[in-house]
């Protein structure tokens, strides 16, 4: 049985995506489903990549998807690989 996550929390599976941008290595799409129930505006989240704790800011593309940088030092402490 699925551990019961309390009110207000949120989990999901994803791909780590690699980016090629100059200070991120790396970001996980935030899905759609669990971005229609949270607010508007700049949101910062806390919570576990794998089992590495995160304490990050959702971040966004005009008219895009919404995700979370993954540093490679984040990445190399959640055992997570791109692809």
């Amino acid at each position: 049985m699925p551990k019961k996550l309390p009110k207000g929390s949120f989990s999901f599976s994803a791909t780590l995506t690699k980016l090629d941008r100059l200070f991120a290595h790396a970001a996980v799409t935030v899905p759609s489903v669990i971005l229609k129930q949270l607010p508007e505006g700049r949101l910062r989240v806390k919570g576990f990549l794998n089992d590495a704790p995160i304490d990050l800011a959702i971040q966004y593309v005009k008219n895009g998807p919404r995700y979370l940088m993954v540093s490679k030092v984040l990445a190399r402490k959640a055992k997570a690989v791109t692809g």
